[in-house]
């Protein structure tokens, strides 16, 4: 909550907290100590400038998977400013492979694949842990990003010092 011009309390603290678990995280890469889970192509390009984290959990996801990450590539935000992280969740599908091409493509992506743990949240949150960046943003593999989405939600979360944002969302085909 902000108060006039001085920020809350715990957005105070929910910020020291953020800047915290990054210098925690790169400290720990400097010493090697970082778990690197199998199936993980290992920290982005952009993990010390990052300023969004987009998580991705993924399983079974195709034809859809392909034109989320199309859309991702696609941002206008310079990619050192953010950084993919899909987590396969066992997927059997032609998904796996397109996921390590973009990641091979794109030195901000990461792909982490790992058993299927039969839930969203799993995937979710190893995606939090491997995550280095300020913001964390999860979109599921059939949603689709304007090429400015994740520009104007680091702009937005910058200029009024946000926590936790709720981008609009509109339905293409279906109703949300």
């Amino acid at each position: 909550m902000v108060i006039g011009n001085r920020p809350g309390v715990s957005q105070v603290a929910g910020n020291r907290l953020a800047g915290a678990r990054r210098k925690l995280k790169k400290l720990l890469a400097t010493v090697g100590q970082v778990r690197v889970r199998e199936g993980d192509s290992g920290p982005t390009a952009s993990a010390d400038t990052a300023r969004v984290s987009v998580v991705v959990p993924v399983f079974n996801a195709m034809p859809e998977l392909a034109r989320l990450l199309t859309s991702l590539a696609d941002q206008d935000l310079e990619p050192a400013l953010f950084e993919v992280i899909a987590v396969d969740d066992g997927s059997t599908d032609s998904g796996r492979s397109l996921l390590d091409r973009f990641a091979e493509e794109y030195p901000n992506w990461r792909v982490i694949h790992q058993r299927n743990s039969g839930w969203p949240g799993s995937p979710r949150n190893v995606g939090i842990e491997a995550g280095a960046s300020e913001y964390v943003f999860f979109c599921d593999a059939d949603d689709r990003l304007g090429n400015e989405a994740l520009r104007r939600m680091v702009d937005f979360a910058d200029r009024h010092q946000s926590d936790v944002l709720a981008p609009r969302m509109i339905g293409v085909g279906r109703s949300v």
